[in-house]
């Protein structure tokens, strides 16, 4: 059977709210989920909003922009223009990164010109932290729009079980929910100076994110207040785009000799992780995230491929990938003193250090996180959706 021949039937329009250059966990996705869909002879499009900070790419698949970017249009000129590429372009599936608006839209449309249509949600489209008001489903029109689309699509990706519960909440059928985690690139992330070369406990942490509430930097920050009290040689690297915003809190719980702040380091698609960002987690013992919500960690896995312990706050998206006290240290969300616990216990310790990191970086190269293997199962579903929707279309013509 060739497998490129049976891959060329399909072409996937891949639809996000926000793309390369911005770096995120779902523009990694839709970029290296479609550079595997053309390495494995399919199609691949990417539509997306205008694209800031102009940069001359060498995708190996086709990327549009939406024309108009008028708030009050918004809905309509996306209807339109996926209709437009969907019917001339001979789009047979389309994949929406986000309930809404890119989940609507593909819905709207998919039912429309019989299109089969997947989502897969990525956070603030499901999550809630009504305290940070973190989430569209806290507005009761979005969160209308958001569930029809998800009950609407043909099928649902979660990026793990927690988000996959999350849907099911929402009323989605748990038959049309299909766990895909995201991957990561193992050729970046080799740690020649990881734990395994270490002969005591290091004190070094670090974090890597832009800065938002949802974050929760700011626990981190009270945490480190209560650790520096017992151990002084203890310090946190927090390396993100906005992360100076956090200097006055700094100052002000007088940690600036053990807190280090770096702004953001611009990945580049083509060549992979920033040497400054790798070399960042190598001279590191130890990653904590302190986020109030996440769906999915990628700079979590990140850092355990690279060897390192992980001590975070007990999110969806973590529960999917730490297992308490065997790969790291789960501490309940928002509460430093507990993350304090943890953090003095972990640099005082160098075997479960050492134990926890081996652990991680195990399971982080895991053949499920590679995107050799994310990239066939889309395929694999891609192709069940797309016989499923010609057998359906047939039998309607033939009705008729």
């Amino acid at each position: 059977m060739n497998i490129k021949k049976i891959n060329k039937q399909i072409f996937a329009l891949q639809l996000t709210d926000s793309f390369i250059p911005e770096i995120g966990g779902k523009q990694l996705v839709v970029h290296y989920l479609s550079t595997q869909l053309v390495r494995h002879g399919c199609k691949s499009a990417v539509l997306t909003n205008k694209i800031k900070r102009r940069h001359k790419y060498n995708f190996s698949y086709l990327v549009y922009v939406y024309p108009i970017k008028l708030k009050f249009l918004r809905i309509l000129t996306n209807l339109f223009y996926i209709a437009y590429i969907g019917k001339f372009s001979k789009i047979n599936i389309i994949h929406a990164h986000r309930t809404y608006p890119a989940g609507y839209c593909a819905v709207l449309i998919g039912r429309l010109f019989r299109i089969p249509t997947v989502i897969t949600p990525h956070g603030d489209d499901i999550l809630i932290v009504p305290k940070i008001k973190y989430g569209i489903n806290l507005i009761k029109r979005l969160k209308g729009k958001s569930v029809y689309a998800l009950k609407n699509a043909s099928a649902i990706i979660a990026l793990n079980e927690g988000m996959k519960n999350e849907c099911i909440k929402l009323g989605v059928h748990s038959n049309k929910i299909h766990t895909i985690p995201i991957g990561i690139n193992f050729d970046d992330l080799n740690n020649q100076h990881s734990l395994f070369q270490k002969t005591k406990s290091g004190k070094n942490l670090i974090v890597v994110g832009r800065h938002r509430p949802v974050k929760g930097y700011e626990v981190l920050l009270k945490a480190m207040e209560i650790v520096v009290k017992k151990d002084p040689d203890i310090k946190c690297k927090i390396v993100g785009k906005g992360t100076d915003k956090l200097l006055s809190l700094i100052r002000d719980l007088n940690l600036k000799d053990n807190i280090i702040i770096h702004g953001e380091i611009i990945k580049s698609i083509e060549k992979g992780m920033p040497v400054k960002l790798k070399t960042f987690y190598q001279n590191s013992d130890i990653y904590i995230s302190s986020s109030l919500s996440e769906s999915f960690s990628l700079t979590t896995l990140e850092a355990m491929a690279m060897g390192l312990p992980i001590i975070s706050t007990d999110t969806v998206g973590i529960r999917g990938l730490i297992e308490n006290n065997i790969d790291g240290l789960i501490v309940p969300v928002n509460n430093p003193v507990m993350m304090a616990k943890q953090i003095l216990c972990l640099t005082s310790d160098y075997s479960l250090q050492k134990r926890l990191g081996e652990k991680a970086r195990l399971k982080a190269k895991k053949v499920q996180y590679s995107w050799q293997d994310i990239s066939l199962k889309h395929i694999l579903l891609y192709k069940k959706l797309i016989v499923l929707n010609e057998i359906r279309t047939n039998y309607l013509f033939s009705k008729e």
